[in-house]
This record gives C-alpha cells, sequence and structure tokens, in this order.
C-alpha cells in the first residue's frame, strides 16, 4: 500500500497475513466477476383467429414456464374491389387466461398489399393498423405492449413502401405516447443472406424465422419447413447482420399437395394414419403419398393421380438447427420462439423436448 496504514488497520494487526490475503482475494474475485447473462424469454407464436386455450395448452405453458405470446392480432391483406388494404382474420378473445400473459402482438402484412398500395396511402395504413391494435388491447384489457411485430415476407421489389410503413408506424407510435414500445418485424432467411437486395427493416430488432426455408412448390423437393443442407446455405454470415436478432424454430407439419406435378395448396390436420388406412392412397419412397383414385378425406377432396407431401418438424431436425443457429449469432436472443401453439403440435413433442430446444440458448 502507498499510504501508512491509519489507526483502523492497527485495531486489526493481531489477524494473519494469510487470512487477510484470503479474505482480500475473496473480495476481488467477487467484485470482478461478471454478471451472469439472463437467459432468454421463452415465447410461443399463437396463430389461430380466436384465442381459447385448452387444457394441453395451459399444461404445457405452466410446465415450460412459459408467460409470453407472440399473437398474431389481424392480417392486413389487399381487397380488390375497393383496391385498399383491409385488416382481416381479425382475433376474437374468448379465453381469460389470455390476460395473465406478456403479449407481443403481431400483425401480417401480405407482400400483395405492398405491390399494390399507393404510396400516399402508407400513412393512413399506419394509423389504422396502430388504432387497430389498441382497440384490441383495451378489448381485451391488455395493457399497452412492450413490443409490436411487423411480419411480412417482403422483396426487394416492396422494400421501400415496406420500410416507408415502418417508418409511419414508429412515427404514430411515438406521437400518441408510446416511445417506449419496441417495433420488430420478421426475417427470413434469405432476406437475412441477401440483405443489399432486400434491405435491412428500420425497427428496433428482428426476429429470424427458422422455418419455411425450402422450395414449397417444387414437386422434387423433401421438406420445405426445415431442411438442414438449405439452413447451412443461410446462416454463414448471420453475425455480421445489423439488426439484434430472436429466434423461433417450428414444431408444426403440414402436407403439400400437387396437381399435375403443379402446387395446389396446403393441407392441414390430415393425419398419417388416415392416409396410411385409405385403400385409394399409396404410400411412395420417402415422405410422398398417391392418390390412385378420386377420393375424400377429412373433408379434403383429391383426384386421381394427386401427390402430397408429408412435411415434419421433428424434435432431432429443431434440435440442430437451434444448435446451429445459436453458435452462428453474434449475441445471444432475448427471447426463443416456437410456432405455433396448438395442441396437435405439442403433442408430437415432450416436455423434456421443447425444454431442450429452448436451453439450446440459455
Amino acid at each position: 500500500m502507498d499510504t501508512p496504514p491509519g489507526p483502523f488497520f492497527h485495531q486489526w494487526k493481531n489477524v494473519s497475513t494469510l487470512t487477510l490475503l484470503c479474505l482480500s482475494l475473496c473480495f476481488c474475485s467477487c467484485r470482478s466477476r461478471p454478471a451472469a447473462p439472463r437467459a432468454p424469454d421463452h415465447a410461443f407464436y399463437y396463430w389461430r383467429s380466436v384465442f381459447s386455450l385448452t387444457f394441453l395448452e395451459k399444461q404445457s405453458l405452466q410446465a415450460l414456464h412459459v408467460n409470453k405470446l407472440y399473437v398474431k392480432f389481424f392480417d392486413v391483406a389487399w381487397d380488390p374491389a375497393t383496391e385498399q388494404a383491409k385488416p382481416i382474420a381479425i382475433l376474437g378473445i374468448r379465453d381469460t387466461s389470455f390476460y395473465h400473459f406478456k403479449v407481443t402482438p403481431v400483425v401480417f402484412i401480405t407482400n400483395e398489399t405492398l405491390l399494390l398500395i399507393d404510396t400516399l396511402s402508407i400513412a393512413p395504413l399506419a394509423a389504422s393498423i396502430v388504432d387497430l391494435i389498441t382497440q384490441l388491447q383495451q378489448r381485451g384489457h391488455l395493457p399497452s405492449p412492450n413490443e409490436i411485430q411487423l411480419d411480412c415476407d417482403w422483396t426487394a421489389a416492396t422494400k421501400d413502401r415496406y420500410f416507408a410503413l415502418i417508418r409511419a408506424v414508429r412515427g404514430w407510435l411515438d406521437t400518441h405516447q408510446q416511445k417506449t414500445c419496441s417495433l420488430s418485424a420478421t426475417i427470413r432467411l434469405y432476406q437475412c443472406k441477401y440483405r443489399e437486395k432486400t434491405g435491412v427493416p428500420p425497427v428496433d430488432k428482428g426476429l429470424l424465422m427458422c422455418y419455411n426455408m425450402g422450395r414449397l412448390k417444387d414437386p422434387n423437393a423433401r421438406n420445405s419447413i426445415l431442411d438442414p443442407d438449405e439452413l447451412n446455405k443461410y446462416t454463414s454470415h448471420l453475425s455480421s447482420y445489423p439488426l439484434t436478432l430472436d429466434v423461433a424454430f417450428p414444431i408444426f407439419d403440414w402436407k403439400v399437395l400437387f396437381h399435375d406435378q403443379k402446387y395446389a395448396g396446403l393441407i392441414e390436420d390430415l393425419p398419417a394414419s388416415t392416409l396410411h388406412n385409405c385403400p385409394a392412397v399409396r404410400i411412395d419412397k420417402d415422405n410422398y403419398y398417391s392418390f390412385l383414385r378420386d377420393t375424400s378425406l377429412e373433408n379434403y377432396t383429391f383426384q386421381a393421380g394427386d401427390r402430397l407431401r408429408d412435411e415434419q418438424s421433428d424434435y432431432a431436425a429443431v434440435s440442430d438447427a437451434a444448435a446451429l443457429i445459436s453458435r452462428q449469432l453474434k449475441n445471444p436472443p432475448s427471447t426463443v420462439i416456437l410456432y405455433h401453439l396448438a395442441p396437435a403440435n405439442l403433442s408430437k413433442y415432450s416436455t423434456h423436448e421443447l425444454e431442450n430446444i429452448f436451453n439450446r440458448f440459455d
């Protein structure tokens, strides 16, 4: 010590040097130890038009300690009759448990809307979006949100209008005393990789969608929901993306319909067991089914020659994808989200498996 010890030190002169040294090292260690990084929030998307949780959903949310939901409040689509953007699929609320979660409103905007909207209509649309979110928030007796998320599969052709819409929403929030509300946007993998063409949205943070990455309409593709080969193509430059990124992973499945070798739509809620037990269906190699004759199954009508590609997001693939993304991100995400909350999706996974996916980022 540069300064001679004073009277206070002399009162303790009988304490052994070794004891003082140990105490000093302990004190310095406590002072210098960095704070443990905060584990990301665990959340689910809720993507149905009526909010009503089943017993299984409530049980799973409790078991997984999830108290945060990203809820689609409505879509914004183009109405050809009025030649205007309009809200559709507006959320209905039937479940009082809605109020027990931190709810982030999500608004899905079709790319067609951005292609067709007049630039003079962008500011009024932004005002309408915020106004409808506020109405639904008040109807559900929800507190003001800490975050609003815009979801759009924008392209290089629509980026200028989309980014103008984002800025208009931000301006509207600031004007109406909601400056503390952050604004986020979903980011597809190709938008992340080709950001020189598609641009970077002017938001506070992004949500990296780690699904729907393959060639959905290609009859020769294997799985457009989650394809490890496709994922590897798009993740090498994640660490240089200029936005902080949260992440979302799939737990859903669907079947892709092809008619005359052309994409004909998505089939949901059609169990594989129904296909296996139908004599009009032939099980092809890999994950394809062929219809031998015209038939109807679960309110769907199929023609002879139609093919279905069964696409799943199985645990091993999702877990591996989460591990890969966690290594590539520059900073840990603040939230990890699973898409989406539904009994059929939850029933495919154990609580332990879902915990493991979340914990890839802890």
